[in-house]
């Protein structure tokens, strides 16, 4: 009898040991679904971040190499660029000239003689966007604003996308490929040949 009571201890220690392995399992194989969440939510949440930035942004544009002038406040400087923007998108075509909003990047400073900062411009739509981006290739061939040039209101991580693949046409470029460009298909850019 003692001995039956002994085999049957060892038997229960036997299957402890057996129960815990297999908790010690379970606990990893359950941990790493929590983690696996987790970075999926935050993953979520930078791309709901990003398209809601996104759709912020569909209606700018932003004009760079604009001369600030010698303009001694903030709103000062808003006036002589509403004017501007206002001529050029006359000139470019653009109906949609009223009531714009419009603001320079970039803190103000006086002080600088030869001033530049970026000027974002709010249209009413995306539509007049496209239309004002298609039509400033004609800035290159005016007198006033052949050095001024426009571009859609780019998140950051749209930036890092495009300067990227800048990057890869100029290294593909200098090691011997030629007729490459960027072009742009559902707002993606992808390295295309310019034959096509």
């Amino acid at each position: 009898m003692c001995a039956q009571l002994g085999n049957d201890i060892n038997g229960l220690k036997a299957a402890i040991v057996a129960l815990q392995d297999e908790i010690k399992i379970l606990k990893t194989q359950v941990s790493t679904p929590v983690q696996s969440t987790t970075f999926s939510l935050i993953e979520t949440e930078k791309i709901v971040n990003e398209v809601s930035e996104r759709e912020r942004r569909k209606n700018n544009v932003i004009i760079y190499e604009c001369t600030e002038g010698k303009c001694k406040t903030n709103a000062e400087q808003l006036n002589v660029d509403t004017v501007f923007v206002k001529d050029m998108l006359s000139s470019l075509g653009s109906n949609d000239t009223d009531n714009l909003k419009i603001s320079r990047l970039g803190k103000f400073d006086a002080t600088k003689d030869d001033r530049r900062r970026p000027i974002r411009v709010t249209l009413h739509s995306e539509n007049s966007v496209m239309l004002v981006l298609r039509a400033s290739k004609q800035l290159k061939t005016s007198n006033n604003w052949k050095n001024i040039y426009l571009s859609k209101d780019r998140t950051p991580m749209q930036l890092e996308i495009h300067r990227n693949i800048r990057n890869e046409l100029h290294q593909r470029l200098a090691n011997g490929e030629s007729n490459l460009r960027i072009n742009y298909k559902n707002a993606i850019p992808n390295i295309v040949s310019s034959l096509n």
